[in-house]
């Protein structure tokens, strides 16, 4: 199967998403002149735009994708989970929100003249009590079996806690490949995932170096494949690309497809999106790569939490992207 027919069979795609939701604002305008009160600009505000952030725009990205998407997180009673689901329902997304005592996380960005001036967060960071958590795997219990894929995304906001992971990990692992996109360095909780996809900080924490540098990542990435019984490990490079690596120490460098960079938010999502799509049809973590590569090269040119969708992927390879790829 080539490049192309895989992104034309992500419509048979059902992807299980399980993360910490984000409502992601976003107050566009311009600026003219600096305020007396204070050395900062004043930004006269021209619209304000709300989008799915954290796992919600994961599940963005694969249902613009053309997955079928089942998304599962958490929010508070309040306005901005309301806005949070008419979202989801407006891209088509399926959606289970539990829902807790906490506000919903809220990061509002201030942009004008397409820079980021300032981001607020609005949160409360805290682990979900145990009846939620009790109820969040009842709920994929009484949904399993129907997926290709599942995803957590894992933004450290309280969802994902090390009991409710590790539960998670073990009733779907077997069943469908497992994706992991990690924060923190408890990576224990991740043990016996299918790929785990941190960042280059990320990667460093996980393997307590501190100072280690892109060359170096090969020293490692075998004892935490081992450690935390992986069949594979993802490490997202920014400018400097991916590397990726198989249970079986096959490796491989991937350099970035970014023609221009504009805001890198929300990239990781793209990323391992794209990836889980290709990764449920293929089976294999190198043609995964090499298309979430493509995919979060596109993404990196747009402002703000943005997506790809499958005309812009295929448009890409038609146009000769991956044409060196064996």
């Amino acid at each position: 199967m080539d490049f192309l027919e895989i992104v034309k069979n992500f419509e048979k795609v059902n992807a299980l998403i399980i993360g910490d939701f984000i409502l992601d604002k976003y107050i566009w305008g311009s600026v003219s002149r600096i305020s007396p009160e204070a050395p900062v600009p004043i930004v006269k505000v021209e619209s304000i735009e709300y989008r799915p952030g954290g796992a919600g725009n994961v599940a963005l990205n694969m249902r613009a994708l053309g997955c079928n998407v089942m998304c599962i997180g958490l929010a508070g009673h309040d306005e901005n989970s309301k806005i949070l689901k008419k979202l989801f329902d407006r891209a088509g997304i399926k959606t289970k929100i539990f829902r807790d005592k906490r506000i919903t996380t809220v990061k509002t960005r201030v942009i004008a003249h397409k820079q980021q001036v300032v981001r607020i967060d609005e949160e409360e960071v805290r682990y979900v009590e145990d009846k939620i958590q009790n109820d969040i795997i009842k709920f994929i219990k009484d949904i399993s079996g129907g997926h290709d894929v599942a995803v957590i995304s894992d933004y450290a906001k309280g969802l994902m806690a090390p009991e409710l992971t590790k539960e998670i990990i073990s009733m779907l692992r077997g069943k469908v490949p497992v994706v992991i996109d990690p924060k923190g360095d408890n990576y224990n909780k991740y043990t016996g995932a299918t790929i785990i996809k941190p960042n280059f900080n990320e990667f460093k924490w996980a393997v307590s170096k501190l100072d280690l540098t892109i060359n170096d990542i090969k020293k490692f990435s075998t004892s935490l494949i081992d450690k935390y019984e992986l069949d594979g490990l993802v490490v997202t490079l920014g400018e400097n690309g991916v590397f990726i690596q198989k249970k079986d120490g096959e490796y491989k460098r991937i350099p970035t497809r970014a023609k221009e960079v504009y805001d890198v938010s929300g990239a990781g999502d793209t990323f391992i999106g794209t990836f889980s799509a290709v990764f449920a049809i293929t089976g294999d973590c190198f043609i995964s790569g090499e298309i979430a590569n493509l995919a979060s090269g596109i993404v990196v040119g747009k402002i703000g939490t943005a997506t790809v969708n499958q005309f812009e992927l295929m448009n890409e390879m038609k146009n000769g992207a991956l044409k060196d790829v064996t």
